[in-house]
């Protein structure tokens, strides 16, 4: 029984994630500059490739946690 009660779980959360992929997809393909910063802290979370390749850098990773006002000056 307590099986039965995670598939529904599990299936939303698949679902869930897939709904996440197909947004990254869309602001990672858009043809604009996209960046995401938390908005205590500044750091940076999340560049397309567009900003990315325009600020010299090849994957997220390289720009996680760092302030936005270094990055983008």
């Amino acid at each position: 029984m307590f099986h039965d009660a995670l598939v529904p779980f599990a299936e939303r959360r698949i679902i869930k994630m897939k709904e996440i992929d197909g947004i990254l997809d869309f602001f990672q393909n858009l043809n604009e500059f996209i960046y995401v910063a938390d908005i205590e802290t500044h750091e940076l979370v999340y560049m397309n490739k567009k900003t990315l390749d325009a600020y010299g850098f090849t994957s997220v990773e390289e720009i996680k946690g760092k302030p936005c006002y270094e990055i983008l000056q």
